[in-house]
């Protein structure tokens, strides 16, 4: 996720997906929403990555103990942990390529739900209350 190359070609722009719709080596372009420069689309992982995140109280940074997170993938299964002490989560060995909501329930607070594109290794998922 940290090259300057990947998903930088919007669909549909200079080629990307409309007249070149497969890289030197015959994977489909894109593997995503957009094209990677260069003659080859790196596309996702072959190994399960790992999506990981917290869970806060309010917006000062206070961890959320003991709530419900569900990973639910594009056919309908779902996966769930409960927040640690310091309201962190972590799902392991999820499929890279695909298209993920996470949804967060906690008796006394509301969180609105993420929608995500998993390519590779999600660290950074933070939820805070409405």
């Amino acid at each position: 996720m940290g090259s300057a190359v990947r998903n930088t070609i919007p669909n549909g722009t200079n080629d990307c997906g409309n007249v070149i719709t497969n890289d030197q080596r015959g994977v489909s372009r894109p593997q995503v929403a957009a094209c990677d420069k260069g003659s080859v689309e790196v596309g996702a992982t072959a190994a399960g990555v790992t999506i990981s995140g917290r869970a806060f109280s309010s917006t000062n940074g206070r961890g959320l103990t003991g709530a419900i997170v569900r990973l639910t993938d594009q056919k309908g299964s779902v996966r769930t942990v409960v927040t640690g002490r310091l309201g962190s989560f972590t799902f392991e060995d999820v499929e890279p390529g695909q298209t993920y909501v996470v949804s967060v329930t906690s008796r006394r607070f509301n969180f609105t739900p993420r929608v995500i594109q998993v390519v590779d290794n999600v660290v950074d998922l933070e939820f805070v209350p409405e």
